[in-house]
């Protein structure tokens, strides 16, 4: 009758218990501990983008007419007759340029 009197417990101190999720916890902290320092640093090379300044209108440009807003045929041919179109050519190329294409 001894013998039932004993505590059931399947860990029995002679054993040692397996280090294998212990280590294979510590690795996968270790890794994720690599990445955000490699994310940290590559987001930082990408931040140091000088901002391009705004073009401001130049004295030789013209004001752009005001417009009517309506939708009827012969007004907006009226707008598009106002609109001058001569340096549009020059401005495009300068901003292609500006823009490295």
């Amino acid at each position: 009758m001894a013998e039932y009197n004993q505590p059931i417990s399947s860990f029995s101190p002679e054993t040692n218990p397996s280090k294998g999720p212990l280590v294979g916890a510590v690795i996968i902290i270790i890794l994720l501990i690599i990445g955000g320092i490699y994310v940290i640093n590559s987001k930082q090379g990408s931040l140091d983008v000088s901002p391009t300044p705004t073009p401001t209108p130049s004295a030789s440009e013209e004001p752009t007419p005001s417009l009517s807003s309506s939708t009827n045929l012969n007004d907006v041919e009226k707008d598009l007759g106002s609109i001058s179109t001569a340096d549009l050519e020059s401005s495009l190329n300068d901003l292609n340029g500006s823009l490295g294409i």
